[in-house]
């Protein structure tokens, strides 16, 4: 038996969001499991697959989605389901081309961060390696062999 249920108002909403989903208290994770029916039967999973509620679920056919304190059932759920569901950029495969396409502009971005590093880098070496630098007279004895002054 759960130590908590979720607000009936919460439980409404959350089904008229998607009617596969549906909330449950873990008193071994000490959170609120949203978790989804993803088959009509559950399955035994290997002991291996992942916790004991994440078996305990796939027995019951739901799989977990999102896990969450009781303080956070809220608006935050919605928004963090809606966000991390694939079908609303239309599916797994534009989906993972999304993330390919994100991945090749921080990849382009990264390298032009890079090669703006390196031309400062060598404009600042090769300024300093093309200015004059002299020593006073009177820290003569201090120059490198064969002298910096420009009074040699």
């Amino acid at each position: 038996m759960p130590l908590y249920t979720a607000p009936r108002q919460f439980v409404q909403r959350l089904h008229d969001f998607d009617p596969l989903l549906r909330v449950r208290f873990s008193d071994s994770e000490n959170r609120y499991r949203i978790e989804r029916r993803v088959g009509l039967h559950g399955y035994a999973p290997s002991p291996a697959y992942g916790s004991p509620e994440d078996r305990k679920a796939a027995v019951e056919g739901y799989e977990c989605v999102l896990r969450c304190r009781q303080n956070q059932l809220d608006d935050r759920v919605f928004f963090t389901l809606w966000h991390d569901d694939i079908w609303r950029v239309g599916g797994p495969d534009k989906y993972l081309e999304q993330l390919d396409r994100e991945e090749k502009e921080r990849d382009a971005k990264r390298r032009e961060q890079f090669l703006d590093r390196i031309e400062t880098v060598t404009r600042e070496a090769y300024r300093y390696m093309n200015r004059v630098r002299t020593v006073p007279e009177s820290a003569a004895h201090t120059a490198p062999p064969g002298g910096m002054s420009i009074n040699d």
